[in-house]
């Protein structure tokens, strides 16, 4: 057993037990990822307040 985390023979039941767990918090919903960038001036705003600038 050589315990590397990219060998499927390995880790590859920890990889999906891992995968299961992040399928279940899940909710049942289509998700999107999304990346901006935020002008200067709203982001002086935003960053030091980051956590109520968020939407979840």
């Amino acid at each position: 057993m050589c315990r590397n985390r990219h060998c499927p023979k390995c880790q590859g039941a920890t990889r999906k037990e891992w995968v299961d767990a992040r399928v279940a918090d899940m909710l049942p919903v289509p998700y999107f990822h999304v990346v901006f960038t935020l002008p200067p001036g709203i982001a002086e705003i935003a960053f030091p307040t980051r956590q109520s600038s968020m939407l979840c």
